[in-house]
């Protein structure tokens, strides 16, 4: 796969066509929420996880008193 770069600035220089497509402020206004959703639940998912490896590292005084009326 050395090549792959060398071929991806092949396929840039090729000239390009019309699409003849068009695109509504719809399709403007979908990717800008996809994009939020996606940066959104990915701070989320950060957010759960690190809360996570907290809990696991740092006891609370609750958690103390629990474990002592265990033993």
């Amino acid at each position: 796969m050395p090549y792959l770069p060398l071929l991806m600035v092949a396929i840039a220089w090729l000239p390009a066509r019309d699409a003849h497509a068009y695109l509504d402020p719809g399709t403007g206004s979908f990717l800008l929420q996809a994009v939020i959703a996606l940066v959104m639940g990915a701070l989320l998912t950060l957010k759960l996880y690190w809360q996570r490896v907290k809990s696991f590292f740092v006891s609370t005084p609750a958690d103390r008193e629990d474990d002592a009326d265990e033993e």
